[in-house]
């Protein structure tokens, strides 16, 4: 799940609420791989007198690599059927070898409730070794238990911490979550200025949540100046690359939530695409409202 922002009335300009659910994430990014070397069969090529029976090669170790490779194949249902339970089995060797990637897969397994119960405290524990081990999505991922005070006790400012340690290293949900707790002020005091810096920061690495957060900024002016198209380009990116809270807030805007120029400049990009033949207008009627739903998620 990922945080929703909505297009409010102008008398609740102010009173922008993203979502609290939290996303937690599968990535492999930060993961300093490691293998284990394959030994060679050893044979001499130099038949200068009767040798005595040789003793069959060591079987090949499977690299932590090879692991995660077929982990994730498991995981996914990619060219095989889906099975966590053998999933979670190779993450776990994986993980047992430190791997950042295999311990953090444990512990968002443990989070989600996949082939095991679902136990956020026991994800925590997962979580912390594999930031430990400094992969930066398990900082992310402790930072979303913090905040939802699920397997710990709610503590936003903890939560701000972990992400970021993530967002100074990189990470992009990292920087995302950021920018929501200063625009939110939870574990931080509440800063829009703060907050369109670490959204422009996870845009700059194309992470699409951010683009319909800093819309949003541009549609109210918070934080920066109100642009309209600026904030169209950005919420038609998003919608593009699958950001659902943009299709479902496109959908649904209206003359009264925003401004008709906004309106107009989506109905342009969507013809520009050509999912839209209609009149540029800024009526967002059902030609347009099948427009948004054909042109979700292409990008990707």
């Amino acid at each position: 799940m990922f945080r929703t922002g909505l297009f409010l009335s102008a008398s609740a300009l102010c009173l922008l609420v993203l979502s609290p659910a939290l996303a937690v994430e599968k990535s492999k990014d930060a993961n300093p791989s490691m293998s284990v070397s394959v030994p060679s069969s050893g044979k001499d090529k130099t038949p200068s007198k009767p040798q005595a029976p040789q003793t069959p090669p060591a079987k090949a170790e499977v690299s932590v690599d090879d692991l995660l490779d077929e982990a994730d194949k498991y995981y996914d249902g990619n060219g095989v059927a889906q099975d966590y339970d053998r999933a979670f089995e190779l993450y776990s060797q994986a993980a047992e070898q430190g791997d950042g990637y295999g311990l953090d897969m444990v512990g968002l397994m443990y989070d989600l409730g996949l082939s095991v119960k679902e136990d956020p405290k026991t994800a925590m524990e997962w979580y912390r070794k594999a930031a430990d081990a400094g992969f930066y999505t398990a900082m992310v991922n402790m930072g979303t238990l913090y905040e939802e005070g699920r397997g710990v006790q709610k503590d936003y400012a903890e939560a701000v911490g972990w992400y970021r340690k993530a967002a100074d290293q990189g990470n992009l949900r990292g920087q995302y979550y950021m920018g929501d707790m200063y625009l939110d002020g939870r574990g931080v005091e509440k800063d829009y200025e703060e907050a369109v810096s670490w959204y422009q920061k996870a845009v700059d690495g194309g992470y699409a949540d951010a683009y319909w957060a800093l819309s949003l900024r541009y549609v109210y002016g918070q934080g920066v100046a109100k642009d309209t198209y600026k904030a169209a380009d950005l919420a038609y990116y998003a919608l593009t690359h699958g950001v659902k809270a943009a299709k479902d807030n496109l959908r649904d805007a209206r003359n009264k939530d925003v401004s008709r120029n906004f309106l107009r400049r989506v109905q342009e990009l969507l013809a520009a695409d050509g999912y839209y033949d209609g009149k540029v207008d800024g009526n967002f009627g059902p030609q347009t409202r099948d427009a948004i739903d054909a042109a979700f998620g292409t990008a990707n």
